[in-house]
């Protein structure tokens, strides 16, 4: 496992470097990000130095609206622009994905605006190196047949089967995530349910983006399982829901199910932190108020060192 950095949301992938490459390029442009220049650094390195180096790739990716901002409110803030992603391969063959966060980069600038700025950059480069980390798993792992087998149980029209196939997938734990997360993302209705919920008894934080991803699905009840399940997780999840939060307060279906999680969960040690985000959800402008109150309590739960780490590894990193 790759030590945490505090300047960078990163994560390992378990696919092939140029698969790795067209997912973060197709994810950063969904995310409103341009990739300005594309770094080859194992090229580079070949051509000037005749030096063999493993392969690495820098892209230059820019926001432009965000960028207009920073400009606006310094114009050396260029000296730090644009934002860095880098691809390389590891030497077990994973292949490392990282985004600079933007908050460590623009602190050496003295300047409000900025901070504010970097902040709301850094939640959508954090929720590209998520979204690129949970498809990680969609088609790229090993998959197991006794697993398969059970999932597959999971749609039967035998209620007896689909219970005891559900708890023995629990049992199982965390290696049976990654496909429960496919089955999530792909699966038919009756089987998004099943995956939801087995997902939220397990209580694994790596499924944390997956269901948030499932509160925006297209079945009430699955979107509520979803937030169950992260309800579940407590810290583990309500880290991945304040992020959709910041990112997309916008969305009816994000906020509606975080509305049903915060409730629950300020009940317990969380109160404190999640009090002004469910004043913001159910207050008269959400979509004003809520990611400056998600963004808030995510900068007071990091102080409180109840969210530790960006690393989000992949399940063969906690094996042995």
């Amino acid at each position: 496992m790759k030590k945490v950095k505090e300047y960078a949301f990163s994560t390992v992938l378990e696919t092939s470097y140029e698969e790795a490459v067209s997912k973060v390029i197709e994810v950063l442009k969904e995310e409103g990000f341009g990739v300005l220049t594309e770094i080859d650094v194992k090229s580079v390195l070949k051509k000037k130095l005749n030096t063999d180096f493993r392969k690495y790739l820098i892209l230059g990716a820019c926001n432009p609206p965000y960028a207009y901002r920073a400009l606006q409110a310094d114009l050396d803030v260029g000296l730090l622009l644009p934002c860095n992603v880098i691809i390389y391969e590891m030497d077990d063959e994973k292949v490392y994905v990282a985004a600079l966060n933007p908050v460590s980069a623009m602190a050496v600038i003295k300047n409000e605006e900025l901070k504010k700025i970097a902040l709301e950059v850094s939640v959508k480069l954090k929720t590209v190196v998520e979204r690129v980390a949970l498809n990680r798993w969609v088609g790229f792992y090993e998959m197991d047949p006794a697993i398969q087998s059970l999932i597959t149980n999971l749609s039967s029209g035998d209620e007896i089967l689909r219970i005891h196939s559900r708890e023995a997938l629990v049992k199982i734990g965390k290696p049976a995530v990654p496909q429960l997360v496919e089955a999530l993302m792909r699966g038919s209705h009756w089987l998004r349910w099943e995956a939801a919920k087995t997902l939220g008894e397990i209580r694994d934080p790596t499924a944390a983006p997956a269901l948030v991803e499932a509160l925006k699905d297209e079945e009430f009840d699955v979107q509520w399982l979803a937030a169950a399940g992260l309800i579940k997780m407590k810290a583990g999840g309500i880290e991945s829901v304040l992020h959709a939060l910041m990112a997309q307060a916008d969305l009816p279906l994000i906020r509606e199910g975080s509305h049903h999680e915060n409730r629950e969960l300020i009940k317990g040690e969380l109160k404190e932190y999640l009090t002004p985000v469910l004043s913001a959800l159910e207050g008269i402008e959400p979509s004003i108020q809520v990611p400056w109150a998600a963004r808030a309590a995510h900068e007071k739960l990091t102080e409180a060192g109840i969210f530790r780490s960006h690393y989000r590894p992949s399940p063969k990193d906690n094996e042995g």
